[in-house]
């Protein structure tokens, strides 16, 4: 997993287009397995946006994001309104990785 968090998950991610300075929305976003590698990628003057409906994850991504020392994570519960950011654009990429089976089943036509 270190190896993902601190290399390839970096690499994969640059891949995808994500660039220094921007904004990121890590859409169920669970411990952070996409979410720190980009916190890392943005830096500084970029941020990462965490967002989960699961607060017991959302906590081990806080715990990490301490332990790593990045500070551009803001983690985001369920209860928390996501109009803002979206609606003034502030958001450069959204990752919405791994989530698909949380969707509701469309009913079939």
């Amino acid at each position: 997993m270190k190896i993902w968090m601190d290399q390839k998950g970096i690499s994969f991610l640059k891949n995808v287009g994500i660039r220094q300075g921007q904004t990121v929305l890590d859409f169920g976003c669970g411990e952070g397995f996409y979410s720190i590698p980009a916190a890392k990628l943005v830096g500084m003057n970029g941020k990462v946006y965490a967002v989960d409906k699961d607060t017991a994850v959302l906590s081990k991504l806080i715990k990490r994001t301490w332990e790593e020392g990045l500070k551009n994570v803001i983690s985001i519960g369920e209860k928390h309104d996501l109009s803002g950011i979206i609606e003034n654009r502030s958001v450069d990429v959204a990752l919405l990785y791994d989530i698909l089976h949380y969707l509701p089943k469309s009913p079939k036509s």
